[in-house]
């Protein structure tokens, strides 16, 4: 049986030759991101475009799924990279140690991208990724928060004007505004952040949320990629 079978049964030839001609660009490689792209590289994604300037850290083990006790200290980009080439030792992988900033976001070639997701927290980076991807007309969805929730049955893809609970939605959303961007794919969840038992209103975050967000997001991407909506 060969890595592809089972997905040739559900989608077919031709749109699971899109997925392996598809070039997806990741910004953020944590708890979403690295959930993004385990769920692309099963599905037979091609080419992988990675960018992130992290080293994994004890703390990520309850939610990323790149992230062991072995790899710990490790960067996340290699980590990344080695865990999609355990999947699908045919992909292509491009890894980039970059933390996006106004100085090099013009170094990125976003034309060569089919579709990018956006699963990194900071705001700057966020508005940078998000313009240059609609100025180039590239498909993008982005992330917004997903810290403080526990309900997985809250998530929905969206436009980002009707985002609700996220208080990074509408710093996004107003930035946007102003820059004249009115429309925007996002993963938002309609459950008000919470803190349940921390009084510092530390970021907390639990395991299966975090992975159905990232699959969520990857389900949004390859329904739009693929030639037929069947998903």
């Amino acid at each position: 049986m060969s890595f592809y079978e089972k997905t040739n049964l559900l989608i077919g030839d031709e749109n699971l030759q899109i997925l392996n001609n598809s070039r997806i660009c990741i910004f953020g490689l944590g708890g979403v991101g690295s959930s993004v792209i385990e769920s692309l590289a099963r599905a037979g994604i091609g080419s992988f475009y990675l960018y992130d300037y992290d080293k994994i850290v004890e703390s990520n083990l309850n939610r990323q799924l790149i992230t062991t006790v072995d790899n710990i200290g490790k960067f996340k980009i290699d980590v990344a990279k080695e865990r999609i080439l355990q999947i699908n030792p045919l992909a292509n992988i491009h890894i980039s140690l970059l933390k996006i900033s106004k100085e090099n976001i013009n170094l990125i070639d976003f034309c060569q991208f089919d579709y990018i997701v956006d699963a990194i927290d900071d705001v700057e980076a966020k508005i940078l990724i998000i313009r240059k991807a609609k100025d180039k007309n590239i498909p993008i969805v982005s992330s917004m928060g997903t810290a403080n929730r526990i309900d997985p049955y809250k998530f929905k893809i969206t436009d980002i004007s009707k985002t609700e609970y996220c208080p990074l939605a509408r710093k996004i959303r107003l930035a946007l505004k102003r820059e004249g961007i009115y429309h925007l794919d996002v993963l938002n969840s309609y459950e008000a952040p919470k803190n349940f038992v921390n009084e510092k209103k530390q970021l907390g975050t639990i395991s299966y949320n975090i992975i159905i967000a990232g699959s969520l997001i990857a389900h949004h991407v390859i329904n739009k990629l693929i030639a037929k909506s069947i998903l």
